[in-house]
């Protein structure tokens, strides 16, 4: 009796400590609210930042692999399987930060800033000890500094890749834990580790030979619409019959090619996107969500033909090409909503009444933008070549 009496009074103590325990934790917390509120701002600000910045960095690495020759079938093909991405799941109305890659230039934009930080002193310093020597001929200062650079240079990217391989993030600013991280290495982990380098690498090189072999089917698909309007422009521009069947070809298959693209990209077939009498359903099925695309197509892509009226140079190709994937890249997701909303649906009568008017503005816009294509040649450097290789659907330039 007196041992069960003694239990009793040990679990009431226990559970009279847990309770306390808990209040204390609880009248912890409270005064820490307002500065978590503060934190949360804080880290939201610093996650939009990043990206903001991902997707520039994005923006400048497929616009320079879009003027380098061969390599250029890489941007497409990356649009093509965003374009995937957002038209394979469904009637949704809007894409999600996962299928535009929002989240994943996020963290590079967060690395690239991480790498930035790191490697702009260094940059300043070889800025100062290229043009001191100008100023100042035979010093020794800044002989010294040119000397010690690679070593630098050396040092700071051996930090950045040990910080990567321990998980990034804040370690980027840590060098002392990296150097600690090397020295207390295991002699066994370090084939594991060289392991692990050479898969990311592997894997990297992989990511882009199938978004390359991407990009080059989906090159074939969408050419063939493409290539007889160019040809009649490009070989019969003396005779005013060619200029004008080109134009007319143009406005008609351009509604084909903005679904057909996206079609080949959902299916993975080339044959998908030459299939006429499915495209043409679709079009009439919501030609308000095509004609949609086709107006954010013409608006978004002009600013890249009116900065191509003179070739530019290739250190500073790059510029142009970041600009037109920064405006390609929304108008490609549109594309692909505009295709989510052309699956087949019950034929009301407003339906067919409104897909009249549809279809007429349909039309308008592919005349439009037939005749912008048609005036673009004459401000461009290229002339009728641009029909070969037109912006709008980021075909690479292969002449």
């Amino acid at each position: 009796m007196a041992s069960s009496t003694t239990s009793g009074n040990a679990f009431q103590l226990d559970r009279t400590i847990v309770a306390l325990r808990q209040h204390e934790l609880q009248m912890k917390a409270t005064p820490a609210a307002y500065p978590s509120f503060f934190w949360d701002v804080l880290n939201a600000a610093g996650k939009a930042i990043s990206a903001c910045f991902g997707v520039v960095v994005a923006a400048v690495v497929f616009g320079g692999l879009g003027v380098l020759p061969i390599i250029q079938f890489i941007p497409l093909g990356y649009l093509l399987r965003t374009q995937r991405r957002i038209a394979g799941r469904g009637s949704v109305p809007t894409a999600t930060p996962y299928e535009v890659d929002i989240l994943a230039w996020s963290r590079l934009g967060g690395k690239a800033l991480g790498w930035g930080l790191v490697l702009l002193p260094l940059v300043v310093v070889g800025w100062i000890a290229k043009h001191g020597e100008i100023l100042e001929p035979g010093a020794l200062l800044y002989s010294l500094l040119r000397g010690l650079l690679p070593l630098f240079w050396g040092i700071a990217l051996l930090h950045l890749v040990v910080a990567e391989l321990r998980g990034g993030g804040r370690r980027l600013l840590d060098p002392w834990g990296g150097l600690k991280w090397l020295l207390q290495m295991r002699a066994d982990e370090w084939p594991r580790l060289v392991r692990m380098c050479f898969d990311t690498v592997r894997g990297v090189a992989d990511w882009g030979w199938q978004l390359f072999l991407l990009g080059v089917r989906g090159y074939v698909a969408l050419i063939v619409w493409l290539l007889p309007s160019a040809m009649l422009l490009y070989f019969g521009s003396a005779w005013t019959w060619c200029e004008i069947l080109s134009g007319v070809l143009l406005g008609l298959v351009t509604p084909f090619v903005l679904l057909g693209s996206v079609r080949f990209a959902v299916e993975d077939r080339i044959w998908a996107a030459w299939e006429i009498r499915e495209l043409a359903r679709r079009i009439y099925r919501a030609p308000w969500s095509v004609a949609s695309a086709l107006l954010a197509m013409g608006l978004l892509t002009l600013p890249p033909y009116f900065l191509t009226f003179e070739q530019p140079a290739w250190d500073t190709g790059w510029i142009l090409g970041t600009l037109a994937f920064l405006m390609v890249w929304p108008a490609r997701a549109i594309a692909a909503w505009a295709y989510t909303r052309t699956e087949p649906k019950s034929a009301t009568r407003r339906w067919r009444v409104m897909a009249v008017p549809g279809l007429i503005c349909v039309l308008l816009l592919a005349a439009a933008y037939s005749l912008q294509m048609f005036y673009v040649q004459g401000w461009t450097w290229q002339g009728a070549r641009i029909y070969f290789d037109q912006h709008s659907f980021l075909l690479p330039n292969l002449h």
